[in-house]
C-alpha cells in the first residue's frame, strides 16, 4: 500500500460535547478532502486520534476499495461515534493513507439525472406531441422500460408509422 499520508489537527480547548468534536471533524474532513481533490487522489484508510486530558484514544478504519475524497466525513464521523470519550477533549487528528490515483470505473449513464429536469422534458415532449402528432418524439418513450427508452437513442423510429396511424387516424 501507498505509505503516502495527509494529516491534519485542530487545538479543541477540553470541549466535552460530541457535536462540538463532530464539528470539528466536519471541517477537518472537509479540508483534507480539498487537498486530496487537488492533487487528483482517492484514499483507503483514514485514523481518528482524540487527544483527551487523560489519554489519546485512536481509531482506523482500511477500506477495501479506494474511496472519494467526499466519503471523508461519513467514515471519520463514525469512527469518532464509536469512540468511548472518557474526558475534556483538547485534541483532534485526522490522517489520510493509502493514497493514490483513483481507479478507472466506467461512467453511468443516469449519474446526473435531476427530476427538475425530467420534468421539463416531460413538458416539452408533452407540448411537441400536441403539436406534431406524429413526430419522432413519442411521449410513451419516457413511460417504456429501460431496455426501449435504450433502443429508442438508435432507432426513432421504433414506434414505427403503424403505431402513429392508429394513435392518431388521419394525420399522416
Amino acid at each position: 500500500m501507498n505509505q503516502e499520508r495527509l494529516q491534519q489537527g485542530v487545538n479543541l480547548d477540553g470541549v466535552t460535547s460530541s457535536q462540538a468534536v463532530l464539528q470539528a471533524c466536519r471541517r477537518l474532513s472537509a479540508s483534507l478532502a480539498e487537498k486530496i481533490i487537488s492533487r487528483g487522489l482517492a484514499w483507503q484508510e483514514i485514523t481518528v486520534t482524540l487527544e483527551t486530558e487523560t489519554e489519546v484514544v485512536t481509531r482506523t478504519r482500511r477500506l477495501a476499495r479506494h474511496q472519494s475524497p467526499a466519503n471523508l466525513y461519513l467514515h471519520a464521523s463514525y469512527l469518532v461515534r464509536q469512540m468511548n470519550i472518557p474526558s475534556p477533549v483538547t485534541g483532534l487528528t485526522l490522517t489520510v493513507t493509502g493514497l493514490t490515483p483513483p481507479p478507472a470505473e466506467q461512467l453511468s449513464l443516469f449519474a446526473n439525472r435531476h427530476p427538475g429536469r425530467e420534468h421539463r422534458l416531460r413538458q416539452a415532449v408533452e407540448e411537441a406531441n400536441r403539436r406534431y402528432p406524429c413526430s419522432f418524439i413519442q411521449a410513451g418513450i419516457l413511460e417504456a422500460d429501460r431496455r426501449e427508452r435504450m433502443l429508442s437513442f438508435y432507432d426513432p423510429l421504433r414506434q414505427g408509422a403503424d403505431a402513429c396511424a392508429q394513435t392518431h387516424p388521419g394525420k399522416l
